[in-house]
């Protein structure tokens, strides 16, 4: 029987921790599918760009991870924003959308 020493656990929780949940893939599925009907590549979908046009379609990714039951939190680790960005660009594509006054 061979134990894993202290370096090699740690190195473990490493690699373990790089690797995005099932829950934040679905998440970069649904930008994908934003970026491919946009027409704006992901790298940029999620990088920091805030063009207009660039952002309403970030805001669009939010909604629609939102409304499929994602976490502000988990939506927000995965285009690297806060929590409270998110809940923002959510509520100006309601707005857009007219769900909400």
């Amino acid at each position: 029987m061979t134990f894993l020493s202290e370096i090699d656990l740690n190195r473990a929780a490493e690699i373990f921790a790089s690797i995005p949940c099932r829950r934040e893939l679905a998440i970069l599925e649904i930008a994908e599918e934003v970026s491919d009907a946009t027409g704006i590549p992901m790298a940029v979908l999620v990088g920091e760009n805030r063009a207009k046009h660039i952002a309403h379609a970030r805001q669009l990714a939010y909604y629609i991870a939102h409304r499929e039951g994602f976490t502000l939190p988990e939506i927000g680790r995965v285009f690297r924003r806060d929590h409270t960005t998110v809940l923002h660009g959510i509520r100006q594509e309601s707005i857009r959308r007219g769900d909400c006054e």
